[in-house]
Parts: C-alpha cells; sequence; structure tokens
C-alpha cells in the first residue's frame, strides 16, 4: 500500500506506505540513526538503526521536501494491544537535512492532511484511538501537548508515569479525526504487558 500526497500550501509531500523497504523510508531511518537526538537523556537510545530498522510497524508516515526525508512518523499496533488502538511513534522529529524550522504553518497543513488523508486509512482499518509515549524521566509532567493539540483540532488525554517498553512514560492519546469510535481507554492497563 502506497498513499502519496501534496500537503496543500508548503512545498511538502506526504508518503503513507507499509513498505518498510521503501527507498524514502530507508533514507528517513538512516538520518533518524545517525542523529541520535536527545539521545544523553533516554536510557534506551531508541534512535538505534538496528532497532528502528526492525520495529513492527504497519504504515510509515513520512514528509518530504525536494525527495528527502524531513519529518515523520511510524503507525504501529501491538498483539497484547485492543485492534483498534495504534501507537503513533515519532523518530527523526524533523532530519537535520534542512535547517528551516517547523512552523505553525507547518503544524496546521500537517495536521489537515493527517485528518484528510493518514486518518481514512486507519479509520478503514479500525483504528480509532492514536498515542504516544513521552519518557516520564526526561520531561516529567508534560502538559504542553495539550495546549498544542487544541489549537490544530483534537483534544488530547493523557497518564503519567506508566511503565511501558520497561521505562516510565507519559502517554498522550486522542480520537482520531472522524472516527465515530470513542477513545479506548482499556489500553492504558494493558501497556505494561504490550
Amino acid at each position: 500500500m502506497r498513499v502519496e500526497s501534496n500537503i496543500p500550501n508548503t512545498n511538502f509531500r506526504l508518503l503513507i506506505t507499509d513498505n518498510n523497504n521503501h527507498p524514502l523510508v530507508k533514507s528517513w531511518i538512516n538520518c533518524a540513526s545517525a542523529e541520535n537526538s536527545n539521545t544523553d537523556k533516554l536510557n534506551d537510545n531508541p534512535y538505534q538503526h538496528k532497532l528502528l530498522t526492525n520495529l513492527n510497524r504497519i504504515y510509515n508516515v513520512i514528509i518530504s521536501k525536494d525527495g528527502l526525508p524531513y519529518y515523520g512518523h511510524y503507525i504501529m499496533q501491538y498483539p497484547k494491544l485492543p485492534n483498534d488502538v495504534a501507537r503513533i511513534f515519532a523518530r527523526a522529529y524533523k532530519t537535520k537535512v534542512f535547517n528551516d524550522k517547523l512552523t505553525k504553518t507547518f503544524w496546521k497543513a500537517e495536521r489537515n492532511v493527517y485528518k484528510e488523508v493518514l486518518a481514512p486509512i486507519l479509520i478503514k482499518r479500525g483504528i480509532g484511538t492514536l498515542f504516544w509515549s513521552r519518557h516520564f524521566d526526561s520531561v516529567g509532567k508534560d502538559l504542553k501537548w495539550s495546549r498544542f493539540t487544541s489549537k490544530f483540532g483534537y483534544p488530547l488525554e493523557h497518564k503519567e508515569k506508566i511503565m511501558f517498553k520497561n521505562n516510565l512514560q507519559n502517554i498522550h492519546y486522542f480520537s482520531l479525526w472522524g472516527s465515530d469510535l470513542p477513545i479506548n481507554r482499556s489500553f492504558l492497563n494493558l501497556l505494561p504487558d504490550a
């Protein structure tokens, strides 16, 4: 599966693919593992090339500029979590290939294209709840995401200090744009064993 779309009002392009060997996906992984952003704050170094390559992801979501990876996410599901829940796993939040900063214009365009292009793909798969995590030990109580996401049209819920992947994590989650499914909070209790 591969979906490509220009991102309106920007010079970016969106690629959503389940092909983990797509050249742009490989380039993005190489950027992420080479940059090793903030690994001094983390005890599990999630930027290792082998770890990123071996993640069992259902989709790669890459925003590119001039054919090079700019920003992106993985979408993953875990066998021990409900089928309607997925993790949006960000790495190489913005690659160092480009010096320009992420702006409000970018965030608005990203939210719109995710709502219009990514959400229908996930909803068709039966996914209604998306979550991401941040290491509690490095960020502490982290409510900046609520302020940020409310500006872009999706209310976010949080649960702090949950053991996930052998680390205390802050879990941020929301109901997928356009989904008729309510937020499935049951996954929170299952995360320690996921």
